[in-house]
């Protein structure tokens, strides 16, 4: 049987852009900022709680930038984050939740961290918690940036990609019954207390996962990692952490900004593996096609007898320099993808493990 009572349940966003090339009018409908807004509205979040005024990141932004800084926080008021906070209905019963959100410069991209959670505590102790509670933190996948979004005007945004982490404090019940168990035996029933989370986190709108990582420990503490097979979301990833010990918790909370540093190089390097993966077979592919055309011009041996073949002669003479130029092109792009890790390399193993792995590294 599982137990999934729990406390203090928090929902962390951490999603990046590339802020290259972008002009100020670009800054000010940045995906990532508007994103944050939707997610406001959505969840009828407020930055006073005695004002029912839903805010726009936009209007906490600084204006101007320090070009010269490799991180920078971005509010206007030079602090870390923002708070807000709103209310859920939650079994019938009106529910607060609070949060923060930051918006970051990290060297040449935007990093966004939105939390979202539940009180540990309100006016008459320990809240305790289900998993059923995290369908109302996304209603309608509201937190998910989703391909559809990182479309703007037509084209391509620098979205880079996202990662869910969800944490939760098991309760001292769980964690007492938990104990009759083997380690084989937690895990399995720890397992299934991080599958609900995952189904109610996306209950309103379901979304294809798949489970990468079985079983993690992690500041003493199990944490599981899903990979989506959703396209849309093809570059997310969502971790369930479940908080055994009060040290878990500290511990986390002292790593936050390393977590974001972490997940920033982890998401650059898998987002410039795959698209140099996609630009390869577009330059092999490429390859084919002038490789083929060439052939068949060389077969007329300087000799056209008919003028449907000149006309083609000629077709195939304007074609293949712009099948050049995209050649060009691609072996840049190429160039780039590889200067992108190579740049990265301390942290080029993060591409490669597991989450919790590469914390665990990272901190070594």
């Amino acid at each position: 049987m599982v137990y999934y009572n729990f406390q203090a349940p928090n929902v962390h966003l951490f999603a990046f852009q590339s802020s290259i090339y972008l002009n100020e009018e670009d800054e000010k409908n940045c995906l990532l900022w508007n994103h944050c807004d939707k997610v406001f509205r959505k969840l009828n979040l407020s930055h006073d709680a005695k004002t029912s005024d839903i805010f726009r990141l936009n209007d906490y932004l600084k204006i101007q930038q320090d070009a010269s800084q490799s991180r920078e926080y971005l509010l206007k008021n030079e602090s870390f984050a923002l708070p807000f906070e709103g209310q859920i209905n939650f079994n019938n019963l009106c529910s607060n939740i609070n949060g923060f959100v930051s918006p970051i410069k990290i060297y040449d991209s935007y990093g966004l961290w939105l939390n979202i959670r539940r009180p540990e505590q309100d006016e008459n102790g320990e809240v305790p918690e289900n998993p059923e509670l995290f369908k109302f933190f996304n209603p309608d996948n509201c937190l998910l940036i989703q391909e559809n979004d990182s479309f703007q005007d037509g084209n391509p945004s620098r979205f880079l990609g996202q990662i869910i982490v969800i944490t939760a404090k098991l309760s001292e019940d769980v964690i007492t019954r938990l104990q009759d168990f083997n380690s084989k035996k937690k895990g399995e029933e720890l397992k299934k207390i991080a599958d609900e989370c995952v189904k109610y986190f996306f209950y309103t709108n379901s979304v294809n996962f798949n489970l990468i990582c079985n079983q993690e420990n992690l500041f003493e503490s199990h944490c599981f990692e899903y990979k989506f097979s959703d396209k849309e979301l093809n570059e997310s990833n969502i971790v369930v952490w479940l908080f055994e010990k009060q040290e878990t918790d500290d511990k986390f909370k002292k790593s936050c900004l390393e977590l974001l540093e972490i997940f920033f190089y982890r998401i650059k390097i898998n987002k410039a593996y795959n698209d140099g993966f996609k630009t390869s077979k577009k330059l092999e592919k490429l390859l084919i096609n002038i490789e083929n055309d060439i052939e068949y011009l060389a077969s007329f041996n300087n000799k056209i007898t008919k003028m449907i073949e000149l006309s083609f002669f000629q077709e195939k003479l304007i074609t293949l320099p712009q099948y050049g130029l995209a050649y060009s092109k691609f072996l840049f792009d190429l160039d780039h993808y590889e200067n992108t890790i190579a740049i990265h390399k301390g942290a080029s193993i993060f591409g490669r493990f597991t989450i919790s792995e590469i914390i665990m590294t990272k901190r070594e």
